[in-house]
């Protein structure tokens, strides 16, 4: 009997702590997405992959994490990023999946078409990127404004600074 006294102070620590509870939810709130802004893209390929952060982070409170990448799709297959940019003729490999951006201003592709974001192929059923598809599927609209466009034509040296500008004036 006396045992069992000494043990229940230790096992109600234990539940205060939350030692013994099962994981809550929260653990998703907070999280980054992670957007490759490629070494030796052009300057409109790089204002488009941070506008993207910044919209996305505008319409879903979901944070960019900019990753400067030589190889964003080895990065992209190793986790190390959840967003890139590419040409839309180019069809994504195994375990990556294809989400239109439309017609970016600056930016023809090789081949015409617009572009397309790849995301590893379980990002869409990821909590934590709940609402990413439907902010995706309304960036066309930001891109084809005209604050984009200016921002585009005005954003020197700081596309980063510029980006922010023009989701900020737009939204």
């Amino acid at each position: 009997m006396m045992r069992k006294l000494l043990l229940l102070p230790a096992l109600l620590a234990l539940v205060c702590t939350g030692a013994l509870s099962p994981p809550t939810a929260s653990a998703c709130f907070g999280t980054e997405l992670r957007v490759a802004i490629v070494n030796d893209s052009t300057a409109a390929k790089k204002l488009a992959s941070f506008a993207t952060g910044y919209f996305v982070e505008e319409k879903t409170g979901i944070a960019p994490d900019f990753i400067e990448t030589a190889d964003p799709v080895a990065d992209l297959l190793a986790e190390k990023l959840d967003i890139a940019l590419f040409p839309s003729a180019i069809t994504p490999p195994e375990g990556l999946i294809a989400r239109s951006a439309g017609a970016l201003p600056g930016l023809a592709p090789a081949g015409g078409g617009g572009y397309n974001y790849w995301l590893r192929a379980d990002t869409p059923e990821d909590l934590r990127f709940s609402t990413l598809e439907k902010a995706l599927a309304a960036i066309h609209r930001f891109f084809s404004g005209a604050v984009y466009k200016d921002a585009l034509k005005d954003a020197g040296d700081n596309l980063k600074k510029a980006a922010r500008k023009a989701v900020n004036d737009a939204t």
